[in-house]
């Protein structure tokens, strides 16, 4: 169509390079052998509409692009020459066609084609995405951006399986409204023009009647999928997992009738997709040894390895599945998938897939985070190894996927994702980038503290670039974990330039700024570095304390909750410790025997009653159904003393303990809320200070010599209530604050005159000519330590 023209190109100015990586190219840097792409005029022109689809304009009398097809070539196989002069595009039809477009989008530099000769087809057939995680499905919106995405990267298959949709699992018999399959429809659509297989999932296996009213149900289950073929969906998934169904002939029966006498009756069904309860070495019983005897062999098996999240998955680990279904395998890979470590983001790129996998499988799709946007960058890296294995390298494939994604702020992505990739398919290890100076600075080696503090600068800048030049939608998904990366970073570079100040007063300045962020930092329960900067910062307590003095306490843990239990959203642990019973911990799924929630006194400490709070107003089914509260004094060894019973558990027993928890002896189905985890221990103040609110409030954090327990604001056990201190005696008032929040200090002079000063995080107040120091909370605080000298 002459002088038809295109949408501006959204990745004008990322560096030329194509990815995923192809397998054999040739590319001239020369700028003399670019061809001017301005116009392309291809020789076949019903293939129009992908040259558009990928930004160029098409017309007559551009550069010429002969397309030839070629049978003899696999489906997504393709052969691509650019010189001056011409285009040549070799392929075997329109999905070729469309990955060889793809890479030419790749070499393109703003009007000019880059001289290439590339010869390129993917290892493993089907490369894609799953959305079959638990809690909030993505959007409509965010779809319809994920096959835009998966197109112009090579993932080729998506399969529609988000358990938070009813219709999909629990309602599977329903059907769509029209309303609804309007938007399924546009989903559908949008994947096809994007080269991707829209896979709808359907997951009846918690109802399904495998006997006697098995006709009516399968009749109900191609009618549902009738709906869906209706609106050009082609290729279809039985999903039997998490059910507790084991009945191997129905359910064989079940898909060979679905491949039988749906797929192979609707023009253009591929073969069915399927997973059975027994989804990995680990399950495997009986049950499976009848199913891999009876289902048809044309069925695919998805299969998510050794275990549900397998550190490795290869041809090797494959063979027992691989021999007792007589099949390649379909991977379902739990990577980077967090619905149930919600406190974390899996950001590293992809590891734990043998390079031969391709030998033993026939597709891979993978199970990502709840939070779209940021998957796609472990996604870019899944692939780029499944297109082509052999020439894979992690790093530099991490840092290529972060230039595309992200190419106004490619190193700030990059770090972040450095400080968020401990996963267990890389034995935990994150950080890398830091790892090395941080080991020579723990070591004392000389010139380790310049080198540490530029690398930790720099790390600082690339994170303050994403904060600035990040997409809305990705720092959204992103924020808690990058605000608590920006903290730690800051808080690192403080402990190192706290090492090397050569004075009392920057020693103190940078002490306490540590201290602050240290708190800020660690009040989030999200994870980040948690085997490099967490012991890091961890290990800097004592050497912070030394501030106090040589008589400074050597115990320097803080006081706190923890809990093996996902976090859902920002229901962190600290609310249930707050004093405020609207803020609460909410767990994201449903304990299971052995879940615990610990409240981690800080020391050993004399506790005079124990008071637990679960529930909240609208959730009155979330609370732990099963359970004891438990004390110890080590953290190993507890002690039983009271049993769960209904919402609130109230015990005034007096014990001695440094740690108490709830412990779940019981699975349940629902989810936990814990509104207030109250303990109440013995107060002993100095005899110089005396608080007008209640014996129960522990104030011994503020004069135990350790800056790391803190007395933090309570809800409303700490509002206008006062601590006063007579200083008669003294000259000067230290205060050591973490966050000095909604503190009022009033010092009463010898001749009754009264005055408010300004506070800091390290206050330190003339009180020689002073009776009392009355210090008045209202509102947040973190108050670390009062010294009086």
């Amino acid at each position: 169509m002459p002088g038809e023209t295109a949408a501006p190109d959204p990745y004008e100015g990322i560096d030329l390079s194509v990815y995923p990586n192809p397998v054999s190219m040739k590319l001239s840097g020369n700028e003399a052998e670019f061809a001017d792409a301005a116009l392309l005029t291809p020789s076949d022109r019903s293939y129009d509409s992908t040259f558009t689809h990928f930004g160029f304009s098409v017309g007559s009398g551009g550069l010429p692009v002969e397309i030839v097809i070629d049978n003899s070539l696999e489906e997504e196989e393709y052969k691509l020459v650019t010189t001056k002069d011409k285009v040549t595009l070799t392929a075997s039809g329109a999905r070729g066609v469309y990955t060889a477009v793809s890479t030419l989008a790749f070499l393109r530099r703003g009007g000019k084609l880059a001289a290439a000769e590339i010869s390129d087809k993917p290892a493993v057939p089907v490369r894609g995405v799953i959305e079959g995680f638990y809690g909030v499905a993505w959007t409509h919106e965010y779809r319809l951006s994920l096959f835009k995405f998966m197109g112009r990267y090579k993932l080729n298959a998506y399969i529609y399986a988000p358990k938070d949709d009813p219709k999909h699992r629990s309602q599977w018999r329903a059907l769509y409204t029209d309303e609804e399959l309007i938007k399924m429809k546009e989903l559908v659509e949008c994947a096809i023009d994007n080269n991707v297989r829209f896979i709808y999932a359907i997951s009846p296996g918690l109802d399904i009647s495998l006997s006697g009213k098995y006709g009516k149900d399968l009749e109900k289950l191609f009618e549902k999928c009738e709906s869906m073929y209706a609106i050009g969906v082609r290729d279809f998934a039985i999903l039997l997992d998490d059910i507790t169904t084991l009945d191997a002939e129905g359910h064989a029966k079940l898909l060979n009738d679905f491949q039988n006498k749906f797929v192979k009756t609707h023009s253009g069904c591929s073969d069915l997709v399927m997973i059975t309860p027994e989804y990995c070495d680990a399950m495997l019983t009986k049950y499976s040894n009848t199913v891999a005897s009876l289902v048809q062999p044309e069925i695919k098996m998805m299969w998510t390895g050794s275990g549900v999240i397998p550190a490795l998955i290869n041809e090797k680990t494959l063979k027992k599945a691989t021999s007792l279904y007589n099949r390649k395998m379909f991977i379902w890979w739990n990577y980077p998938v967090n619905d149930t470590m919600a406190n974390n983001l899996f950001m590293g790129p992809c590891e734990g897939l043998g390079v031969n996998i391709d030998e033993a499988i026939n597709g891979l799709v993978s199970n990502p985070m709840n939070q779209g946007y940021a998957s796609m960058l472990p996604l870019l890296t899944i692939s780029d190894f499944l297109w082509n294995p052999d020439g894979y390298e992690k790093e530099a494939s991490l840092a290529q996927a972060s230039t595309h994604l992200a190419p106004a702020c490619a190193d700030g992505l990059f770090t972040f994702a450095d400080l968020c990739r401990a996963s267990v398919m890389n034995k935990n290890k994150s950080t890398l980038t830091l790892i090395n100076e941080i080991e020579a600075f723990n070591k004392g080696e000389q010139g380790s503290a310049a080198a540490l503090k530029t690398k930790l600068e720099k790390a600082a800048a690339d994170l303050a670039l994403l904060r600035e030049k990040g997409s809305s939608e990705l720092l959204g998904e992103i924020n808690a974990w990058l605000s608590k990366a920006q903290t730690m970073i800051d808080a690192a570079i403080e402990f190192v330039e706290y090492k090397e100040a050569s004075d009392d007063g920057s020693r103190l300045t940078h002490a306490v700024n540590f201290l602050s962020l240290y708190k800020k930092a660690f009040k989030s329960a999200v994870i980040v570095s948690p085997d490099v900067l967490v012991p890091f910062l961890t290990d800097a307590k004592p050497g912070i304390n030394a501030v106090l003095g040589e008589d400074a306490s050597s115990e320097t843990a803080d006081s706190g909750v923890t809990t093996n239990m996902p976090t859902y959203l920002d229901y962190i642990p600290e609310n249930a410790i707050d004093g405020n019973t609207k803020t609460y911990f909410w767990s994201a799924g449903a304990p299971s025997d052995g879940s615990v929630f610990t409240y981690d006194l800080g020391k050993t400490t004399n506790v005079t009653g124990v008071k637990v709070t679960m529930a909240a107003s609208g959730h009155a089914d979330d609370y732990i159904r099963k359970g004891v509260i438990e004390y110890s004094t080590d953290g190993t060894k507890y002690t039983t003393l009271v049993a769960l019973k209904g919402t609130t558990v109230e015990n005034d027993t007096q014990f001695t303990a440094r740690y108490v928890r709830i412990r779940c002896t019981a699975a349940q189905d629902y989810w936990a809320i814990i509104s207030e985890f109250e303990v109440l221990r013995e107060t002993n103040l100095p005899p110089e200070v005396s608080f007008d609110g209640k014996n129960s409030v522990d104030l011994s954090a503020l004069f135990d010599k350790n800056l790391f327990s803190t007395l933090d604001a309570r809800g409303g056990s700490l509002v206008g209530k006062t601590l006063t201190i007579d200083v008669s005696a003294a000259s000067v008032l230290e205060l050591y604050f973490a966050d000095t929040g909604s503190v009022k200090v009033t010092v009463t002079g010898s001749d009754g005159s009264t005055s408010t000063p300004d506070l800091s995080l390290y206050t330190a107040l003339d009180v020689s000519n002073a009776t009392t120091a009355a210090i008045k909370f209202s509102g947040s605080f973190s108050l670390s330590e009062i010294v009086i000298k």
